[in-house]
């Protein structure tokens, strides 16, 4: 009996700790109140602070959308504005070319020069080739009935000068643009000289500005039709409009390089409106940089990332994109193209590690970058 009764006590005294730790594990109702209560201010402030950050997020939008407003607005101002000042400019210039023509029409040609001069030089600053060939021409139809004839500026001597000196040294397309601008200082100053057209105009074939070529050359001939070389001249005037008839994408075929390492180069075939650019390694032709079309003095392109760069990885993937975008615009003389290159963000700590660099999955982030290019050949 008493082994019996020590059992019992052990139970009961079993029970007792075991009822007792459950009790203990049990929440008053003040207490799940209290722990709700928490739980919910939690929420709450979660709450309150997803909403705070999607209030920051609404206004920050709202601040940029203002501001991307504000700029186009100033831009939309800042174009109203040159453009009102081009046609004010322009209106300057008619004004004074109806006068010439008016004071030619009552036998006036000293003021009729004089009139056209400043429509000349109120030019100075606008790009409108058509009227200042036109104003041009009519100032060298005129000077033969001049009495006496005008005399050549000795500034403008200097400057015909100063442009042979720098055709004679010429070397590369940059050398022969200096050349451009020397003997278009010395037409501004005497706009009458044939002299000067023909050399400007054997100067700006040189650099590929072809238009600008047969404009100031038929200006020689209209200043000199009696020129001995007249005959050769006109030909060669045949053969750059035959020239200019060529698509865009052939006349820029040759040898390019960067403006800012010499010793860098690639090379551009044309075919039709067909672009494609090649790198150029030890003096030979290499990978395929990209290709496109040229159109309106653009080249629209497209680059093969995996292939420029040796992003190659068959147990792993590349985090590039396959192809990448290009944009070049093209000078009015075609001697030398903006290029605009879309690129990978690159990190050189981790990644995939290629021939040259190491791509990690940041390379998905894009970037623009835009370099000058100029032909040397």
């Amino acid at each position: 009996m008493t082994h019996g009764r020590r059992i019992g006590k052990f139970v009961l005294v079993g029970w007792l700790i075991a009822a007792t730790g459950l009790l203990a594990g049990c929440e008053t109702p003040e207490q799940l109140a209290a722990r709700k209560a928490a739980q919910q201010r939690a929420a709450d402030e979660e709450a309150r602070k997803q909403e705070e950050a999607a209030r920051q997020a609404a206004a920050k939008r709202e601040a940029e959308k203002r501001e991307q407003q504000a700029q186009e607005k100033r831009k939309r101002e800042e174009a109203a504005r040159q453009e009102a000042e081009q046609k004010a400019k322009l209106a300057k210039v008619t004004d004074a070319e109806q006068a010439g023509v008016a004071a030619e029409a009552n036998r006036k040609p000293r003021e009729a020069f004089k009139q056209y001069l400043a429509g000349l030089e109120a030019l100075a600053d606008l790009q409108a080739p058509e009227v200042d060939t036109r104003i041009r021409e009519k100032i060298v139809k005129l000077v033969p009935r001049l009495t006496p004839p005008p005399t050549i500026p000795e500034e403008a001597e200097r400057q015909m000068v100063y442009g042979g000196t720098a055709l004679k040294e010429a070397k590369t397309a940059k050398d022969y643009q200096h050349a451009v601008t020397e003997f278009e200082k010395a037409i501004r100053l005497a706009p009458w000289w044939g002299a000067a057209y023909f050399n400007l105009g054997v100067v700006q074939e040189k650099v590929r500005d072809y238009e600008a070529a047969i404009r100031n050359l038929n200006l020689y001939l209209l200043a000199s039709p009696d020129a001995p070389d007249a005959k050769e001249v006109k030909a060669k005037v045949y053969e750059l409009e035959f020239k200019l008839k060529k698509p865009l994408a052939e006349r820029l075929t040759g040898l390019w390089g960067y403006t800012d390492q010499p010793g860098a180069s690639f090379q551009v075939e044309g075919a039709g409106d067909s672009v494609k650019v090649y790198m150029i390694k030890d003096g030979r032709k290499d990978k395929l940089y990209f290709e496109g079309r040229a159109e309106g003095m653009k080249i629209a392109a497209t680059y093969d990332v995996y292939q420029l760069l040796g992003c190659y990885d068959a147990m792993r993937t590349c985090y590039l994109p396959k192809t990448l975008p290009v944009l070049a615009e093209i000078s009015k003389d075609m001697n030398s193209m903006v290029i605009n290159i879309q690129e990978p963000d690159v990190d050189v700590s981790i990644g995939i590690l290629t021939n040259d660099f190491t791509y990690t999955e940041k390379s998905q982030v894009r970037q623009w970058r835009n370099f000058t290019v100029t032909r040397k050949e």
